[in-house]
């Protein structure tokens, strides 16, 4: 864990290495960084897994569940990152075989479908991904408990 700690710090404070300089509006300004590069997602997500891997060898211990590996494809999907897929790093990790590719599969169907949609407002886009990746991440009980 003290290494993810350490490259997450490298991250941050070497960010013209691990950062992206233009923002997700497509805006670049003075120190000021963007998302993640690619590069550098796949790199955490290796070293977490690597490390639930571990710790799994003792201990049943999860430090990123099978629904956050899917959100985490979904983003880097919205994010037109189709080159690297979480279950394939997953799966050289653990030596196994998940597969997520119905899910994966979805994501990219309903990401061409919401881009057609939204030609005239394509910044409505990343919005309704946000509000759709927030309605499949919490029920609609647990927002109904909430709120009441």
């Amino acid at each position: 864990m003290a290494d993810i700690r350490n490259f997450l710090i490298e991250t941050r404070d070497n960010p013209e290495i691990w950062r992206d300089k233009r923002r997700r509006n497509c805006e670049i300004k003075e120190n000021f960084w963007g998302p993640y590069k690619f590069e550098t997602r796949v790199e955490i997500l290796k070293r977490i897994l690597k490390a639930q891997r571990t710790i799994q060898a003792t201990e049943c211990i999860e430090l990123i569940t099978h629904q956050e590996m899917v959100l985490i494809q979904y983003y880097w999907f919205r994010d037109s990152f189709f080159k690297t897929k979480v279950s394939q790093i997953y799966n050289h990790i653990f030596k196994t075989q998940i597969e997520v590719s119905k899910q994966e599969e979805k994501f990219k169907q309903e990401a061409g479908l919401l881009k057609k949609s939204c030609k005239q407002e394509p910044k409505d886009v990343e919005l309704i991904q946000d509000l759709l990746a927030l309605q499949k991440g919490f029920p609609l009980q647990s927002l109904t408990q909430i709120t009441t």
